[in-house]
């Protein structure tokens, strides 16, 4: 679920659309402190998935440039 459409408070995104994250082949998700460990699990997962990877940047901006 988009943040943007969130009226119970349930998505784990801090930001929204998360589309608007996307920069060139990367995509950064911005999650929400309190839901990021189940998340960023579930992102990994789905990555791995599509034979692709998931990375964590804790600190600072998610922009590769």
């Amino acid at each position: 679920m988009d943040l943007t459409e969130d009226e119970e408070d349930t998505s784990p995104w801090s930001t929204g659309p998360v589309i608007g994250e996307a920069a060139g082949p990367f995509i950064c998700f911005p999650m929400r402190y309190s839901m990021a460990e189940e998340a960023s699990a579930y992102a990994a997962d789905l990555a791995a998935s599509m034979g692709s990877f998931a990375t964590t940047h804790r600190l600072g901006d998610c922009d590769p440039d």
